[in-house]
């Protein structure tokens, strides 16, 4: 059967400019006004439902106290059968200060002084005769502020994503190489995206127009819906090159770690889906992998594997570990088999086990724990009933000397 046709549609020119909106709040403490002005926008050349000459789009605005100038381009290239869409963002002078109404609340305080954030995207949709079929790319996101980069991310790549009736096909997505940095100073609290976020235990007050409910009462226990199909069929989803920089003021360190996952295919029969994840912490040690298979469903999610860690280096946790502590291990490795089963419902149950846990330094054994087993039939909003705690096989070196206390690995 031929694919559906899109309505046509053809637009010489349009152009709209000078417009003003302003949005004023008065729940909040202190009130809220945000303006949005010179607000531009021309399109020329537009087609839908033929082949034709890519067609242009434009918007620009300011918002004062938020933003100097967001600007978006598009590029509209149209075909019979469906629409491919390029994209360009561009904000500047991005402080988000009129927002503090909406923020302080949150405990959320903004300290962004010339902000800029841009990315590019393209999308391509294709009409067919089971439905719609889509492939995506969001590259070069970036978020700055002057000199400090607190976001990037070169790419997204998804792939084969497609709507037929009422199936879903989610596709293959892949991220590369995201970056993100977060600092927490003296005082506990986060630093992260141009905001500073209030230290845990910090009064926020409610969040404007919201009433504050009832003290001491525990939230109704959620249900989920009574099924066991599984989650929403997609191809393989994977995150490559990730990094993480976190620097505490409080104590002088910092931590750069990397990180790569994997979530194989998902056909939609329930079958185990292959996991994979790495991470590599700069200087602590060489990898640290764990491989397994995933089954998640609504109402319960299982999870076996690998534990694996290579490479373990004392002098890389230097400054991560507390004061009179030290990580004694020059070539130190750790391994166990682990199980997880979760259920949700009225009442939520926990099954977890680790098998064949064994931490050693070269050759030289320093702990092991041949079984550890933790069953929690019952996980309720008011109690939780455990019916065995199993420890089995435990060995470990441990040593009094001149310098201290020595453990495994400490």
């Amino acid at each position: 059967a031929a694919p559906p046709a899109l309505p046509r549609l053809r637009l010489g020119s349009f152009e709209w400019s000078d417009a003003r909106v302003v949005w004023s709040d008065r729940t909040t403490t202190p009130p809220l006004e945000l303006a949005i002005e010179d607000v531009r926008v021309r399109a020329d050349a537009l087609t839908i439902g033929e082949d034709a000459p890519p067609g242009r789009v434009v918007v620009s605005l300011a918002a004062p106290s938020v933003l100097e100038r967001l600007a978006v381009e598009l590029k509209l290239t149209p075909r019979a059968d469906g629409l491919s869409c390029e994209a360009d963002l561009r904000a500047s002078g991005v402080t988000a200060t009129a927002l503090a109404p909406l923020l302080e609340p949150l405990g959320v305080h903004s300290e962004l002084r010339d902000g800029a954030f841009g990315c590019g995207a393209r999308v391509d949709l294709r009409l067919s005769p089971a439905g719609l079929d889509a492939d995506a790319r969001l590259a070069d996101l970036e978020f700055v502020d002057g000199d400090a980069t607190w976001l990037r991310l070169p790419a997204i790549v998804g792939t084969g994503f497609s709507l037929q009736g009422d199936r879903l096909e989610a596709g293959t997505w892949t991220l590369r190489e995201p970056f993100v940095r977060a600092r927490r100073d003296a005082a506990g609290a986060l630093h992260v995206l141009g905001m500073r976020l209030a230290p845990a235990g910090a009064p926020a007050g409610p969040a404007a127009g919201t009433a504050a409910g009832p003290s001491g009462d525990d939230p109704p226990p959620r249900r989920m819906p009574d099924t066991t199909a599984p989650l929403a069929r997609h191809g393989e989803l994977s995150i490559e090159d990730a990094r993480f920089e976190w620097v505490d003021d409080a104590s002088g360190r910092s931590l750069s770690l990397g990180f790569d996952a994997t979530l194989g295919d998902n056909d939609g029969s329930g079958a185990p889906l292959p996991v994979r994840v790495a991470l590599r912490p700069d200087r602590a040690f060489d990898a640290l992998t764990l491989d397994g298979e995933l089954v998640a469903t609504p109402e319960r999610t299982a999870f076996t594997g690998a534990l694996a860690a290579r490479g373990i280096r004392g002098q890389g946790f230097v400054g991560l570990l507390p004061e009179g502590v030290a990580c004694t291990l020059a070539d130190g490795r750790l391994d166990a088999d682990l199980a997880l089963a979760s259920t949700t419902g009225a009442t939520a149950a926990l099954n977890a086990s680790a098998r064949g846990l064994r931490m050693a330094d070269g050759d030289r054994e320093l702990a092991a724990i041949d079984e550890l087993v933790l069953d929690v039939p019952a996980i309720g909003a008011q109690q939780v009933h455990v019916r065995a705690v199993r420890v089995r096989g435990v060995r470990a070196e441990v040593a009094a000397t001149d310098a201290g206390l020595e453990v495994p690995g400490l």
